[in-house]
This record gives structure tokens, sequence and C-alpha cells, in this order.
């Protein structure tokens, strides 16, 4: 059985300026601390708070356990975004 493994999520605004992504890290959301066991799951939760959400945002998530991270998290974690139309 996978160790449950403990993240912060916080969701930044973000707009679609041309083809690049504008963030606006400022304003960040309050973090939500989330428990997972495999990044699938991981990413499912994140889809989930931010459809909740319903605006376009971007995505910091930190492991705050401290435990080394699981291959691949940083790959599957960097460049999240959300809620931004097509183009």
């Amino acid at each position: 059985m996978p160790d449950l493994r403990k993240a912060q999520v916080i969701l930044y605004p973000a707009e679609l300026a041309g083809r690049f992504v504008q963030i606006l890290i400022s304003r960040g959301s309050m973090p939500r601390q989330l428990e997972f066991t495999t990044l699938a799951d991981l990413k499912a939760q994140i889809s989930t708070i931010a459809a909740e959400h319903g605006a376009g945002c971007s995505v910091g998530v930190h492991l705050t356990d401290g435990k080394r991270k699981p291959s691949g998290f940083d790959a599957a974690t960097r460049n999240l975004t959300y809620n931004l139309p097509a183009q």
C-alpha cells in the first residue's frame, strides 16, 4: 500500500496574454492542505479544487511532509493551469 503524502496547494489568478499565461503571484488564494497516495490522485484533487474555483488559475504545489519528492512529481506538477479559454 502506498504511503499517504501531504501537500499544500495554492491557486494563483491567471489569464492568457497572447500565447502566454500571465500569473498574478501577489494574489494567491488561501493554501489548501491535501493528502494523496499517487500523483494521479493529487492531480484529480487539484482539478476538483480548480473546477470549484471557476476562474482561470495557475497552481502551486508544495510537499509538506518532509519526505523526498516521489519520482515524476516535478513533471506532474509543473505548469498546471486550469479554466483558461482555449485558443
